[in-house]
């Protein structure tokens, strides 16, 4: 398995992971897609809880961006039933995706077995953090040690999804 390349130092390069990207958002779908696709990560993508759910009882993904606020079945019930699901076996990282969510709620996040969030609209940094963080998390989770994890991002690391766009150029297929 060869190491994704990137511009960061070698100390951080992130290997190559298997991905699921749940977002009702075919634009936010599609630019996850293609940005963790560029970087060599094996992207998968559904537009809703229910789907997502089934999904990971057929697949082990090293990381899922889960949306809040979807059809058919949100993200905080999709959590929950893969947590039932994995029943103190595997631990897939959860990170929610969302505009709407504020952080003093938190606790309604990790209640639902989400292990960490990124408020929308996000920047390329915040996704690579926690591809580190799902790392990192493997092996506390193997090793049954307490996790923690920054709370919260600067508003200077914040963009919005035009910029993403910009970032991946102007040529974004979104079918």
């Amino acid at each position: 398995m060869s190491n994704v390349k990137s511009s960061q130092p070698d100390s951080e390069i992130i290997p190559p992971l298997k991905i699921l990207v749940v977002d009702d958002d075919l634009l936010t779908r599609r630019m996850m897609q293609v940005l963790l696709g560029r970087e060599g990560h094996q992207v998968d993508v559904v537009s809703n809880g229910l789907e997502a759910f089934d999904v990971v009882k057929f697949k082990r993904y090293d990381i899922v961006f889960m949306d809040l606020f979807m059809p058919v079945m949100d993200g905080l019930e999709a959590s929950c039933r893969i947590r039932e699901w994995e029943d103190k076996g595997q631990h897939t990282f959860i990170v929610a995706l969302t505009a709407k969510y504020l952080p003093e709620e938190g606790n309604r996040l990790f209640e639902a077995g989400i292990d960490n969030y990124i408020p929308k609209p996000f920047e390329v940094a915040h996704i690579e953090r926690m591809l580190r963080y799902s790392i990192a998390a493997r092996s506390i989770f193997a090793t049954n040690q307490k996790v923690t994890f920054p709370a919260k991002l600067s508003s200077k690391e914040i963009l919005d999804i035009q910029n993403g766009v910009d970032d991946l150029g102007d040529n974004l297929p979104i079918a």
